[in-house]
């Protein structure tokens, strides 16, 4: 159901909050039957589940410091708490076999999303927001997920270069079409993870030095496509300026957004920069929201936090995914399996990935937050996996 009303929007959105009342279910399910015990020498796997939790709750008690009505509150707590719930339940409930099946389905999506791609871009070549393929508004992260399995499973044996090469040179096709600059900084990020977490070999040079090249293929893709998008790429400065730009519906700036909404709503106060209005105060068709949404603080993940929960709010988000990179590199001291160890490389990229989207996306908030809150489960959960089967 997400993926097909976030790729084409033609099922009521009505349908799209069956995963909300999935995850109301997912919760009554794991508080009862959860016993912490059951992770008995998995300290790591229990702090992943405490830090969602901990993250939860301070998120519910900015709107109760922030008196939020009950209505927008509870708007809130469904908005952040769903996927902290669904990462929970995926921890405690799903094993190896259910990673390997969600890898092997996301890889075989990637020929029909991108044949849906290019009939997107034929019908509307001058639609850039409507290049979404199947997945929809997480098309970006979906495809960094892609070419980082192409890039980890290649160093690591399991897959072939051309493979690698190929997927790369379709995603920065992708990214022109779709004028998606941040799809650059994402890949450089993956790659820089993968670089850190996996043996240095020759291969691993070999990636370095194709995906220099990918690079460097994607922007003369974009001057053809979207030459003010290449200039914006590699113009001195202009990442910058474009950053703090206040024009083109960016009405709060990406990169100034917190001293612009200080000073626009806080005006110097601790408590409100610190912990915000509180969660749900600023959700979608609330009073705050009819009166400033023409701001469109709600296009991204880290003005719509920092409105209701201030920095601590910011930093528990940066926290959380943050955690993943330490816990994907102590999994991989402890995990043999060369499979599982190539997944965990791939996870932890897409964790500093979800860091970086915080101003380039409003997926923490929006539906495509399943995918990326769902891809941190699977760290923990292929520790727990392989754990247990070295215990056995």
């Amino acid at each position: 159901v997400g993926i097909s009303y976030m790729g084409f929007g033609s099922l009521p959105v009505q349908l799209a909050y069956l995963g909300d009342l999935a995850a109301g279910l997912l919760a009554l399910i794991i508080f009862r039957r959860l016993r912490m015990g059951v992770f008995m020498g998995m300290p790591w796997v229990k702090k992943s589940i405490y830090l969602a939790i901990l993250v939860m709750i301070i998120n519910v008690l900015s709107g109760i410091v922030g008196m939020v009505s009950p209505i927008w509150f509870l708007r809130g707590i469904r908005s952040v708490c769903r996927f902290y719930i669904l990462y929970i339940g995926m921890i405690v409930y799903w094993d190896k076999m259910d990673v390997y099946q969600f890898f092997y389905f996301m890889i075989k999506l990637y020929p029909l999303n991108f044949a849906v791609v290019f009939i997107q871009w034929l019908l509307w070549p001058n639609n850039y927001d409507g290049i979404i393929g199947i997945t929809g508004t997480w098309l970006t992260v979906y495809m960094i997920l892609v070419v980082t399995y192409y890039a980890v499973m290649y160093l690591r044996g399991n897959e072939k270069i051309w493979k690698l090469a190929m997927v790369s040179i379709l995603n920065f096709v992708t990214a022109a079409w779709g004028d998606q600059k941040g799809y650059y900084f994402m890949f450089i990020a993956a790659i820089g993870i993968v670089v850190l977490y996996e043996r240095k070999t020759t291969k691993l040079f070999t990636i370095v030095i194709g995906g220099a090249i990918a690079i460097a293929i994607g922007l003369y893709i974009m001057s053809i496509w979207m030459p003010f998008s290449y200039n914006v790429l590699i113009g001195s400065g202009a990442i910058y300026q474009y950053g703090i730009s206040t024009t083109g519906g960016y009405e709060i700036s990406r990169f100034g957004a917190f001293n612009e909404i200080n000073s626009l709503f806080f005006h110097d106060s601790i408590l409100l920069n610190l912990f915000g209005y509180g969660l749900g105060a600023c959700e979608v068709y609330s009073p705050f929201y009819n009166q400033y949404g023409n701001l469109h603080y709600t296009w991204f993940t880290h003005e719509w936090t920092f409105l209701e929960t201030g920095y601590i709010g910011i930093i528990m988000l940066v926290i959380f995914f943050a955690w993943h990179l330490d816990v994907g590199a102590h999994a991989k001291k402890l995990i043999k399996n060369n499979y599982d160890g190539g997944l965990i490389s791939i996870c932890a990229a897409m964790a500093l990935v979800s860091i970086i989207t915080m101003i380039y996306f409003s997926l923490h908030r929006s539906y495509s937050g399943y995918f990326i809150y769902g891809v941190m489960a699977l760290i923990p959960v292929l520790l727990k996996e392989n754990v247990h089967e070295q215990e056995e």
